[in-house]
């Protein structure tokens, strides 16, 4: 891609933090952002946001961003806690 001037722009090979990541398909799943418009927001190549999301949706629930909850929270601790709180209802 070319200026104004007729230089090519530099890529930029950006790494984002995790929480960065997060908040790129919390606003891409829940504020309904495009791809270009986080691609230029997090100043990193479309195709690196792409695989962020990609990534995300085959290693996480979508449904349990939706709820609020982050995937790295363990299940198991979730279930024990659930379990308890049936036990507490009988």
């Amino acid at each position: 891609m070319e200026s104004k001037t007729g230089k090519r722009k530099q890529k930029v090979h950006k790494h984002l933090s995790k929480e960065e990541k997060m908040e790129a398909v919390r606003l891409y799943y829940l504020e309904g952002e495009s791809k270009v418009n986080l691609s230029r927001r997090f100043n990193v190549d479309f195709k690196t946001v792409t695989v962020i999301l990609r990534t995300f949706a085959t290693e996480n629930d979508k449904s349990a961003l939706l709820m609020g909850k982050d995937k790295t929270t363990s299940e198991s601790e979730e279930i024990k806690a659930l379990r308890k709180e049936n036990l507490e209802l009988l």
